[in-house]
């Protein structure tokens, strides 16, 4: 019978350590991820020191999550308020197109211009948190395991910032001085061009009232959200309260059509 080659025993001392010491650098290999999502990440202007404690996946979440319930609501005023005025506007322009007076006619068609004025604003300032929300979770579901979360965390407040800044934009006094002015402008074509100074006045009130309704109902979920989370109030479930929704629908009358509005709260 052959006996056992020498030396063989003193061997599996060096291979254990070495397997060892493999095994140990492929799990420092793969907790490195983990420890990277849980590094602090840059915090944005104006946040207060303390954002900078909490975790980045929890920065992440509770922005991804909040720019959601922003373009959720976006998204319910700006198509309800576009099939609103889209209806106002066709109904003036049939209307012009069967009165049989000349001043009604030209009634009718600035009454419609001033609603066209209102959708150009609505497609021009459409909320953009409605497009960055779905930017914002297309990007995080296709981040690798080692993609750097803080870097998802800046993109996040870029869009968070830019999207509260488009809503002071469109709901500011700036916004409404100039749907203030175009009435006036309009209410100065019907007087002044067709002598119909009546006429002006109510379509100045009217398309005053109108413009401004536009710009009051529209949401600022995305300024709200944005002053939570650079107080660093990151607690969930403050967003999910209940707030004014309202709607508009087309309504038929007796002497003719009209809109209805309603609120709930």
């Amino acid at each position: 019978m052959a006996e056992p080659r020498r030396g063989a025993l003193p061997l599996v001392a060096p291979v254990a350590l070495a397997a060892f010491v493999a095994l140990t650098a492929f799990v420092a290999l793969a907790v490195h991820p983990v420890a990277a999502r849980a590094a602090e990440c840059a915090l944005p202007n104006g946040a207060v020191p303390s954002l900078a404690d909490a975790d980045s996946e929890v920065r992440l979440s509770f922005v991804q999550l909040g720019m959601r319930r922003a373009a959720r609501q976006s998204r319910i005023w700006a198509w309800s308020s576009a099939g609103a005025l889209a209806f106002a506007a066709g109904f003036q322009l049939l209307g012009a197109t069967h009165v049989p007076d000349e001043g009604d006619r030209v009634d009718l068609y600035i009454g419609a211009a001033s609603v066209g004025f209102s959708l150009a604003q609505l497609a021009i300032f459409y909320p953009r948190v409605t497009i960055d929300q779905w930017t914002l979770d297309r990007h995080v579901a296709h981040a690798g395991r080692g993609v750097d979360r803080c870097a998802l965390v800046a993109e996040a407040e870029y869009f968070l910032i830019r999207d509260a800044r488009s809503e002071e934009i469109a709901t500011g006094p700036a916004m409404q001085a100039v749907t203030f002015l175009f009435n006036i402008g309009t209410g100065l074509v019907l007087g002044i061009a067709f002598d119909r100074w009546h006429s002006a006045a109510i379509n100045m009130f009217l398309g005053a009232a109108l413009g401004e309704l536009q710009i009051v109902t529209q949401p600022t979920d995305a300024i709200t959200l944005l002053r939570r989370y650079r107080a660093g109030d990151l607690a969930p479930g403050k967003e999910a309260r209940a707030s004014l929704g309202w709607h508009v629908a087309p309504t038929a009358l007796r002497d003719g059509f009209g809109l209805a509005f309603g609120a709930a709260y």
